[in-house]
């Protein structure tokens, strides 16, 4: 524009965004992709921040505890489920926060009504790009039924083991594979 207020060129800048275009397109299917996992996983899936709230948890988690996720999302985890073993969570989720993994931890922890039941928590720190960790992910499995299988099969061992009744137990093959020490006292 001229002091007359005539226009008389124009003047723009272009940027090419057919690269962005296409990274947000491929972004998106990604994301599109494992969202698709994470909900159809047996395991729940989770991520906490570095003070222990939940940012994200699967679907899977209102089979395993009887929550919906949105109930979680928000909510610090160790006031939810681990109050009855806050201080061993509390000093492994301090190892995450310094970097390192957690495998197979066992949580004891009530449903959402009321119902015992035992998890199987593995986590792993997520780092940002300064290398310092800026959140927990990981998966929670519902090992409530092997830890009660467990329990029966120690509870009958430990019948069979002091039992004044000899019992013995024999293989397809008729071999003798276990007895008990009432087995022993009356066989030798």
């Amino acid at each position: 524009i001229d002091a007359s207020g005539r226009l008389v060129g124009v003047s723009s800048i272009n940027r090419e965004i057919t690269e962005r275009m296409q990274i947000g397109k491929r972004l998106a299917e990604s994301e599109a992709k494992f969202r698709g996992i994470a909900d159809r996983s047996y395991d729940a899936i989770f991520m906490v921040d570095t003070k222990g709230r939940c940012s994200y948890v699967s679907p899977a988690i209102k089979r395993i505890t009887g929550y919906m996720p949105q109930e979680l999302v928000g909510t610090a985890v160790v006031e939810r489920f681990l109050s009855r073993v806050a201080p061993p969570f509390t000093q492994a989720f301090e190892k995450l926060l310094r970097g390192e993994t957690l495998e197979a931890f066992k949580i004891e922890s009530r449903r959402k009504d009321g119902s015992p039941i035992f998890l199987e928590v593995s986590a792993y720190p997520v780092f940002d790009d300064t290398n310092s960790v800026a959140a927990v992910q990981g998966l929670i499995r519902d090992v409530t039924d092997s830890r009660q299988a467990e329990e029966t099969r120690n509870l009958l061992a430990s019948i069979v083991e002091s039992s004044p009744i000899g019992m013995v137990s024999l293989g397809l093959d008729g071999a003798i594979i276990n007895w008990n020490p009432a087995a022993e006292r009356i066989f030798g």
